[in-house]
């Protein structure tokens, strides 16, 4: 699934991208299923943006509407976020992250390895 491009260091508007895409090879583009828009404000509080984050992340974890469209069913884990028109002082990089479901969400982790220190 296509999230996002970037060409010459610059990440595109995935809202004017929608035909980057090769379903016969099995390479979808998100931008061709039903989407979710939220507004963040990284420099004030942001907990409606969450609330309403989680509150479409519980409508795909009922019924995923990328497997819906593809004709399938079943629940979703989560939404990827990704800027839609990124930050002009964030060119090279992109900000992202995942929420997922309740139902998806890890309940214990396996130990991990030390780290050699020098």
């Amino acid at each position: 699934m296509v999230f996002n491009i970037c060409v010459d260091d610059l990440w595109l508007d995935m809202g004017r991208l929608s035909g980057v895409a090769l379903p016969e090879y099995r390479i979808f583009n998100i931008m061709n299923y039903k989407t979710f828009k939220v507004t963040i404000n990284l420099n004030a509080d942001t907990t409606a943006a969450e609330r309403q984050m989680m509150e479409y992340t519980k409508e795909v974890a009922n019924e995923c509407p990328v497997a819906k469209a593809l004709g399938g069913s079943g629940t979703g884990e989560g939404i990827v976020w990704t800027m839609l028109v990124p930050i002009r002082h964030h060119r090279s990089r992109v900000l992202g992250f995942k929420t997922k479901s309740d139902i998806f969400l890890a309940t214990a982790y396996a130990p991990r390895a030390p780290r050699p220190y020098p």
